[in-house]
């Protein structure tokens, strides 16, 4: 096959912790691609079956068909401002049996998985690529944990379980609090891929068009149409531009505007095909909404980032702290998709790459014994740590080098440990003067031990011979026989057999060659006397 299935990019993720961008990698040196809308597919499955057996349901489908049934009460979202809304308002509870079903409530006891349905509230819901807040709701009797935010229509739903006491619907007093330590890493995730979308133009191709986008905690990914992989040099460029839209510390703007109006506005980003309320929300960086639709038609806006947005930004870019590419890779014909992070993250990638790199460097000069016992774990560290792609690209490169000088260090040894062998056979040859060698070769292996037979052959062609080789925790064995000593009933295979025995082992082979091996070194010497001793029999 010329393609690594999807099947195989996720079984190989999902059950053995192989990541994608490694398969891909390794994928590519073998000249093969990988089927990464497959991976993506199942991935998708694996989180759906995830929430169900969370007992988020199949929240899009449960709660669609929810909808047609119970028809719940439509949803305002006040969350751009603030994360934690306290005040009295009406809310309806909806159970989820993990089945995929649902039904309204009039009370939910501690432990219940449900959907609530409230006036107003500060949790966003998932959209525009942007994945849903987490957080809490107070009510008077009880508290809910909060996993996931879903719109379905005009109704706002909180997924997530009672976390304690009983919750009632109905108007009450409630709080609803939206976890901020997660929002702000998404903030910052979906303004930096703000910045990404026009450092892309800027420095890749005008004609560069979102495609798509997943918004989260952990990192942003964004799809964008481009017909070949991003070089090196784009990649820089597009990480040095955004990264100096953020220490501009440039303000986010945002408003809603008729869209025929906000469409007028030149550089404006839109995805295509996308469907636009008559109302929309336009996100602009650096600039006022209200100045940009005051002159929509001015080329000053080319050089700003405006989106239609209904996502979360932050204030400022500055609070972005930093951004770094992850990986860069193909998905699609002509659409390629970028991975990347922000703030302490992206912070963090770059640390862990500084430090991977000060251990690859005290390994200059090193001794081969360092770099054999050390290159294992640095390659380990390095396929699964989070580094920026460039830096990711250098290690491997300063990676390789070490690899390279350790091969060069194993073959000069090799070369060394054969001349060596070599001459050892030479002397055996020179002062044996019987029809019987039976001898243990220092620093031989399988392969240097056919060489030293070789050389003694050349030398003594009439004499019977058996050589060994001793490692850590083996023996190997070579018996040559020529066809006068053949004749006389001495055969290669069973003498190399029965001295192998005497070493723990086996084997066997032709009359005139044979190998084995033994499991047990420290019983070489009686095993080269077994050998002595069987073999003198058919000398007599």
């Amino acid at each position: 096959r010329k393609q690594v299935s999807g099947d195989d990019a996720f079984t190989l993720y999902d059950t053995h912790g192989f990541p994608l961008d490694l398969t891909q990698v390794m994928a590519a040196e073998r000249g093969m691609g990988v089927d990464v809308e497959g991976f993506e597919r199942r991935m998708e499955a694996a989180r759906r079956l995830s929430r169900q057996a969370a007992g988020t349901g199949g929240a899009a489908d449960t709660l669609l068909d929810l909808m047609q049934r119970e028809q719940p009460p439509a949803s305002e979202f006040d969350g751009y401002e603030h994360t934690r809304i306290e005040r009295t308002m009406g809310c309806e509870l909806f159970l989820l049996d993990g089945q995929g079903g649902a039904r309204r409530v009039d009370e939910a006891a501690e432990g219940s998985d449900l959907a609530i349905v409230t006036a107003v509230t500060p949790f966003y819901a998932e959209a525009g690529g942007q994945v849903g807040d987490r957080g809490t709701i107070a009510f008077p009797d009880g508290r809910a944990r909060i996993e996931d935010t879903q719109r379905i229509g005009q109704s706002i739903f909180h997924i997530g379980k009672v976390e304690s006491g009983t919750l009632r619907g109905g108007e009450q007093a409630l709080v609803l609090e939206v976890d901020d330590d997660r929002r702000a890493p998404i903030m910052a995730n979906h303004t930096a891929t703000h910045l990404l979308n026009k450092a892309l133009r800027d420095q890749v191709a005008a004609t560069a068009d979102q495609k798509g986008s997943l918004v989260e905690e952990q990192k942003t990914r964004f799809d964008f149409t481009h017909n070949a992989p991003l070089t090196p040099e784009q990649v820089e460029a597009v990480e040095r531009q955004v990264n100096a839209d953020i220490a501009a510390d440039m303000p986010v703007h945002a408003a809603v505007a008729d869209q025929a109006e906000a469409l007028k506005i030149n550089g404006l980003r839109a995805v295509f095909g996308e469907k636009y309320p008559p109302r929309v929300r336009v996100v602009a960086i650096g600039v006022p909404v209200e100045q940009v639709l005051a002159e929509p038609g001015d080329a000053r806006w080319r050089q700003h980032s405006i989106e239609f947005c209904g996502g979360t930004h932050l204030k400022r870019t500055g609070e972005a702290g930093r951004f770094a590419v992850l990986s860069e890779e193909g998905v699609a014909r002509g659409v390629r998709r970028i991975t990347a992070v922000s703030g302490e993250l992206a912070g963090r990638a770059a640390a862990e790459a500084e430090q991977l790199e000060a251990h690859i460097a005290a390994l200059d000069g090193a001794a081969p014994e360092a770099l054999v016992e050390q290159l294992p774990a640095l390659n380990t560290a390095l396929s699964e740590a989070v580094l920026p792609l460039l830096a990711r690209q250098r290690l491997r490169r300063l990676l390789a080098d070490q690899q390279k000088r350790l091969k060069e260090h194993e073959k000069q040894q090799a070369r060394d440990s054969a001349g060596a062998v070599v001459e050892q056979a030479r002397v055996l040859a020179e002062q044996n003067g019987g029809d019987l060698i039976v001898a243990s070769i220092e620093g031989a292996d399988a392969q240097t031990l056919r060489t030293a037979m070789d050389v003694i052959r050349k030398k003594r062609p009439e004499a019977a011979m058996l050589l060994a080789a001793s490692g850590q925790d083996k023996v190997a064995f070579l018996a040559a026989v020529p066809k006068p000593l053949i004749g006389k009933g001495l055969k290669a295979g069973d003498w190399v057999r029965e001295v192998a025995r005497a070493a723990g082992g086996g084997g066997g082979g032709r009359p005139d060659m044979a190998q084995a091996g033994g499991k047990d070194p420290a019983r070489l010497p009686d095993a080269l006397q077994t050998a002595r001793q069987y073999a003198a029999k058919f000398f007599s």
